[in-house]
């Protein structure tokens, strides 16, 4: 990535964290699955923390300040419920969690589409 904004970053490890919850919710049934979870706040404020971190190649120049990449730490989720098969999927958990994050992707993709049309209009009374 090379040119990063916060908001993009965000929107990035939301959907990242979909696809691990959704991954837990496809494996409630299979024995043994441990489920995972992303710490969004804490991958925002490493993704953040990297951002404001400006390196000098040269006493005159300032490095890049957009993180090279963007790698949420995947965790096992604490176990709130016991299985026979040592699963520990909380479906009801899971599929609240994957609701809640939902809603705040489509809230964030919903301000990065009006923030990108409204650029769209400004360049175009320009031109």
């Amino acid at each position: 990535m090379d040119s990063l904004r916060f908001e993009d970053a965000a929107l990035y490890l939301r959907v990242k964290r979909m696809e691990v919850l959704a991954s837990n919710i496809a494996n409630a049934d299979t024995p043994g699955y441990q489920a995972k979870d992303i710490d969004f706040k804490a991958a925002l404020e490493e993704t953040q923390r990297q951002m404001l971190t400006v390196q000098s190649t040269n006493k005159s120049h300032l490095g890049n300040i957009a993180p090279t990449s963007i790698d949420p730490q995947i965790a096992f989720r604490p176990v709130s419920q016991n299985a026979m098969d040592r699963n520990t999927v909380d479906l009801d958990q899971e599929r609240a969690s994957f609701t809640a994050n939902a809603i705040r992707t489509q809230f964030a993709m919903n301000q990065a589409v009006d923030e990108y049309v409204e650029m769209g209009q400004m360049l175009s009374k320009i031109v």
